[in-house]
């Protein structure tokens, strides 16, 4: 059972990197299907209001803030997936229940500070989730002046 799911902690946490690496290194203009979803799930509704507008100045201030909201709110998503994706690997190695292993890995991602044992495998871990909060943190300030 641990196997599975330390496989499915190590798919969400490359299937994560893949979708900030296709929509922030690559060059070419390939998004992932979640970052798809994340992009509907703010454009919905600022469209909604645009749509409730009568002139095209109140539609465009409606639209306007869509793409810094955008912004944000993939960072937030990509956080979250990799948080939850590395909480799952660490239940894998260690055998923590769920809440001890997302705060395991809340610390080490978001660099609050270091929490693991003196285990190898759990420390591996919190270095690599570690590394994660500030790269993509990085890579989401380098692609600003891109806009």
């Amino acid at each position: 059972m641990r196997v599975l799911i330390g496989i499915i902690g190590a798919l969400i946490v490359l299937g994560t990197f893949s979708s900030v690496l296709r929509t922030l290194v690559i060059a070419q203009p390939t998004r992932s299907s979640f970052t798809r979803v994340l992009h509907k799930m703010v454009q919905v509704p600022f469209q909604f209001l645009a749509d409730r507008c009568s002139t095209s100045e109140g539609k465009h201030r409606a639209l306007t803030p869509v793409a810094a909201v955008s912004i944000l709110f993939h960072l937030m998503g990509w956080l979250v997936a990799l948080w939850a994706g590395y909480a799952t690997l660490q239940a894998a190695v260690s055998g923590y229940g769920a809440l001890d292993a997302l705060r395991e890995t809340g610390v080490a991602l978001f660099t609050l500070g270091f929490a693991s044992g003196h285990r190898v495998g759990l420390t591996v871990l919190d270095f690599c989730a570690a590394a994660t909060g500030p790269i993509v943190i990085g890579l989401q300030v380098g692609y600003l002046p891109t806009l």
